[in-house]
This record gives structure tokens, C-alpha cells and sequence, in this order.
């Protein structure tokens, strides 16, 4: 049609390695749906014509929420379609129901002061033979040891997380119950109302583009309400001075704070990353200060100022959001709690006399800078390149190929031997790098150089980068500095 005489090969060639080296990988959160700028409050769309608020007059501003969490959840996975569970999982949890009946009831009865409810994903730390989540078992801890009696709870489930037996997990029988909830008229006319005006404005923004969209709202929505009601009946059976709370924004947990905020419980939310100025379940929260919608907690645990500081500028009304500083609690757990358990490893010692490199993957290729790459294949060979895999989002077995061969680099490259010594790793570790992860966050604590790569670093983090312990670079000339100022490569003529 153009006069190429070229073949599909070489097209497609070319078409490949533009993409491993473009910037567009950098996609700001900012425009994630989720983030639009009418998620509270009142925007305008028009519809068949006629311009009309979104979501006008809506009382239910906890419907709002629960489409932020879901737009913000979905996108982050790059797709707004619910997952279907495959069948070997569903006879699995079928069998597993028994068990999940004996832990309601154990549960219900059980007596505690604080309840400590996390996603079951996060327990994915195993310590010699103890299966850790990170946050909720440190945040446990703390209550524990000012003399509180504590609860553990998971939602969300798998297989795995009904096999262990360090917290309670009953959510896939509360799924099922919730399917015999019925949803008044009022209330499926308010959901497919929400739902219907949210996905007309996002694909008109051009935010999103999915025919999905519009049902599966409607559909979270619907599965809120009814976990909700559920919750409620919960709520009345289990007496608890206060729940706290791993990732309010999880779709399960919104129902359970929602449910125990009507029962007049104090909610406490614990940090659980580093949360920057562009995460849309944190910013753009103010309108939300006088509504206070009962799916949000109503107090925070924070781990420093300048968490302290973005959330008060996002929620100001400290009548009705209380925030407290208790600083990050994983550290002092692991090393009074956990340390017993672990075991011990040989390839770390092997590290004391090398220049160690820690790189934290964090949705890739996404939120991967590029650039890194042409950077870290000049490391000296006294470097060893150790590559931290996402423990929810592991590389494939081509991607490690492709841009982590140890053929590629003159620095060896590494994996990460187990998730269980990052923190006796850290110590060791001279820069860590990642696009934004709360990773080198913890290496700076411990006296480790950091360096962020991504706009949203240098957007949303912008206080903690200093220019002297944590660094920010995004593209390969500042990058290749930052590595010739710490001595891992050699400066260019």
C-alpha cells in the first residue's frame, strides 16, 4: 500500500525492540481510572444529551469508594474483567468448606479486644517452618504486647491460605452465604445507577475502553452490599473494642469496615507501604472529611511525618480522622519474633566481600525503567546484581531470560535466594534501586544508598528523596551518575 518491500520478520523485529525501550512504560498513575477527578463529589456528564451530574444525589457515598477501589485494584492488573476461578480450585475450596464452617464458629465465640484483618495474599513470607503477612502479624504484635487480646483475620482467599492455620480465614463460606443475601429494588436501582453514570464518564474521558466495565461495577457493587449485610450480622455476634485494618481498600475489607463503623467500632487503618502523593486510595480524600463515608476507617497508624503530614492535607477534619505515628513495626517483630525461626544462609556471607546491588521489582514491565538496563551491564565484576522478584508478581522464565541474563552482564546476576532473608540482606546491600517501591525505603533505614526511577517516585515521594541517601534518576545519563558516584561502574570519557 506504502511501497514497503520489507518482510513481517524484520517489522516485527523492530516493533519489539521499540517497545523494551520506550518511555511509554512510564504510565503516570494520575491517569489510572480511579483517579479521575470525580470519584466524590459531584462532576458533570452528558447523557442522550442532556448534562447531568454523576452519581446525582447519590446518599450512598460508600458505593464511591467502593468504585474507586475497584478501578484502582482492576487497573493496576491492567484489566477491569473478573477473574474466573478454574474448576481445580473450586472442588478444592468446596472441600475446605468444613473447615471454613469450624472457624466462623471459633471465631464468633472467640474473645478479643482488637481484631487485625489483612488480605489472605499477603501471607506469602514464609520464616523457617512460620508462614508471616508482613504488616497484620507485626500490627498484631503491637497490641499484643500492650496486653490487648487480639484477633486475626483474613479475607480474600486460596488454597494456601485455608491450609495455614496462623489466622482465620472463613471468606470463601461468607461468598457463598452472600449469594442468598437479597438486595432490595432501592438497592439495585441505586447500584446500576452508580455504576452506569462511573463507566459512561470513564469511557467518555477515554479513561477506560471496556465493554466490561459497566457490569463488573455493578457487580462489585452488588457483592459489597451483600458482604456487607453479612458483616453486619457478624458484627452483632463478635464484641471487639476496635478493628485494624491491612489495606482498607481491599473489596472484602470495605464491606467488613462498613459493617463494624455501623456498630459504632472504632477502625484503624495501619501503612502498610510507602504511600505517595499519587496513590488514588489516599489523595483527593478531602471532600470525604465531612461525608466520612462509613466504608473508610476513621483513624491511621502511621509509619513517619511525612505520612503523617500527606494524609492530614488529605484529611483534615481530625474530629473525624484521627492519625498516629508508630513508626514501621515489621523490623523490631522479625528481629524479636522471627529471627528464631529462621534459617541460616551461606550465600549470604558471600556477599560480605562483594558490592552488592539490590534491584526491586515492582509491576513489571510497567513500572520498569529501561534505562536501568544498559546502565547495570557496566557494573564491575566485584558486583553482584540481585534481582528481588514481587512476591505477587514473580518474572517468567522468558523475561528473566531476556533482560537478566547472566551472560549479558559483566556483575553476576542473581535472584534473590528466598523472600525470608531480605532483611538480613538489607544490612549487606550497598543500592537498592526500584521504580517506587516501599523497598528502598526499608534499605535506607538500615544505611543503604537508594535509588527511584520512576515519575512517580519523583512526583509522589519527592520528600523523602534528598539527593544523598535516596536518589531519583529516570533516564540513562542520571542514572549512569548515580551508579559512577557509588563506584559500581566506571565514569565514561
Amino acid at each position: 500500500e506504502h511501497g514497503f518491500d520489507g518482510g513481517y520478520t524484520i517489522v516485527k523485529d523492530y516493533i519489539q525492540e521499540v517497545r523494551q525501550r520506550t518511555r511509554e512504560v512510564f504510565v503516570p498513575l494520575h491517569h489510572a481510572p480511579g483517579h479521575a477527578q470525580a470519584d466524590f463529589g459531584e462532576a458533570l456528564a452528558v447523557i442522550d444529551g442532556v448534562e447531568r451530574a454523576l452519581v446525582e444525589n447519590t446518599s450512598n457515598f460508600s458505593f464511591l469508594v467502593v468504585c474507586r477501589a475497584f478501578l484502582y485494584i482492576s487497573l493496576r492488573n491492567n484489566s477491569t474483567d473478573i477473574k474466573k476461578n478454574t474448576f481445580g480450585k473450586k472442588i478444592v475450596r468446596f472441600l475446605l468448606l468444613p473447615i471454613s464452617f469450624f472457624r466462623l464458629l471459633i471465631f464468633l465465640v472467640e474473645r478479643c479486644d482488637v481484631l487485625v484483618v489483612a488480605p489472605a495474599q499477603h501471607r506469602n513470607l514464609r520464616v523457617g517452618r512460620v508462614k508471616v503477612s508482613k504488616h497484620q502479624d507485626s500490627l498484631a504484635s503491637h497490641y499484643s504486647n500492650t496486653g490487648k487480646r487480639v484477633s486475626k483475620l483474613e479475607v480474600g482467599y486460596d488454597e494456601l491460605s485455608f491450609a495455614d492455620f496462623n489466622s482465620v480465614n472463613f471468606d470463601f463460606l461468607l461468598d457463598l452465604m452472600a449469594r442468598s443475601v437479597h438486595l432490595s429494588g432501592e438497592d439495585i436501582e441505586e447500584i446500576e445507577k452508580v455504576s452506569n453514570l462511573v463507566a459512561h464518564y470513564l469511557q467518555e474521558k477515554g479513561i477506560s475502553t471496556e465493554n466490561n466495565l459497566r457490569n463488573n461495577l455493578s457487580i462489585w457493587l452488588k457483592v459489597y452490599l451483600r458482604k456487607k449485610k453479612i458483616y453486619s450480622w457478624i458484627a452483632k455476634l463478635k464484641s471487639v473494642s476496635k478493628v485494624a485494618v491491612v489495606v482498607y481498600y481491599h473489596p472484602s475489607t470495605l464491606a467488613l469496615i462498613s459493617a463494624f463503623r455501623e456498630k459504632q467500632t472504632a477502625v484503624v487503618e495501619y501503612q502498610h507501604g510507602i504511600q505517595n502523593d499519587q496513590h488514588p486510595m489516599y489523595n483527593h480524600l478531602q471532600t470525604l472529611s465531612v461525608v466520612s463515608p462509613d466504608s473508610l476507617p476513621n483513624r491511621y497508624l502511621l509509619w513517619d511525618l511525612v505520612s503523617y503530614n500527606r494524609l492530614q492535607k488529605a484529611l483534615p477534619n481530625s474530629d473525624l480522622f484521627s492519625k498516629n505515628i508508630v513508626g514501621m513495626l515489621w523490623f523490631d517483630y522479625y528481629k524479636n519474633k522471627l529471627c528464631q525461626y529462621k534459617k541460616f544462609n551461606n550465600e549470604l556471607v558471600k556477599l560480605d566481600e562483594k558490592n552488592v546491588v539490590l534491584l526491586a521489582l515492582q509491576g513489571f514491565p510497567r513500572y520498569f525503567n529501561f534505562d536501568l538496563i544498559s546502565v547495570l551491564k557496566r557494573c564491575h565484576s566485584n558486583c553482584v546484581i540481585l534481582v528481588r522478584e514481587h512476591p505477587l508478581h514473580p518474572l517468567s522464565n522468558d523475561e528473566k531470560a531476556l533482560y537478566f541474563s547472566d551472560e549479558d552482564y559483566i556483575a553476576k546476576i542473581d535472584f534473590q535466594m528466598s523472600q525470608e532473608n531480605l532483611e538480613d540482606l538489607l544490612p549487606k546491600v550497598q543500592l537498592c534501586i526500584s521504580g517506587f517501591s516501599t523497598v528502598c525505603y526499608e534499605a535506607s533505614l538500615v544505611g543503604a544508598k537508594s535509588l527511584f526511577t520512576h515519575p512517580i517516585a519523583k512526583e509522589g515521594l519527592s520528600e523523602y528523596i534528598d539527593n544523598k541517601n535516596i536518589v531519583y534518576a529516570d533516564n540513562e545519563l542520571d542514572i549512569a551518575r548515580v551508579l559512577e558516584k557509588f563506584h559500581f561502574i566506571d565514569v565514561l570519557a
